[in-house]
């Protein structure tokens, strides 16, 4: 994504500023941040925007047959429909606790995928 300017609400604390951000000449400037991380966020949304995946995966589980997951770590905006997709081809039994991995290098994007919920180990049929 090539842009040279963007207007955003910063989403780094609850204060939510209005960001102005502009590339010129190689140089990022970025206006309307109360704070060094929201500069520091701005200038991360221009030049190379990602955000954290959630979503569900199957289980194995007849009483809970989704489980919620989300990425440890950001994954590139570009990316993040693809990674999406790529949930529906795991399937994981119990148990599992919030923070459990569920897949390493997920998708190939280099982030891994993380329960989000317990999941109690399988019942019998």
């Amino acid at each position: 994504m090539n842009r040279d300017f963007l207007e955003a609400a910063c989403v780094e604390c609850p204060r939510g500023c209005r960001l102005s951000i502009r590339k010129s000449g190689g140089e990022v400037s970025v206006s309307g941040a109360a704070c060094p991380r929201g500069e520091a966020w701005g200038r991360r949304e221009l030049l190379s925007p990602a955000r954290v995946l959630t979503g569900t995966v199957r289980t194995t589980s007849r009483d809970m047959p989704r489980l919620p997951v989300r990425t440890r770590e950001a994954v590139p905006l570009e990316k993040l429909l693809e990674a999406a997709r790529a949930l529906s081809s795991i399937v994981v039994s119990g148990p599992l606790v919030p923070g459990d991995l569920v897949a390493t290098d997920f998708a190939g994007l280099g982030a891994d995928l993380l329960a989000t919920a317990e999941l109690p180990p399988d019942s019998l049929p």
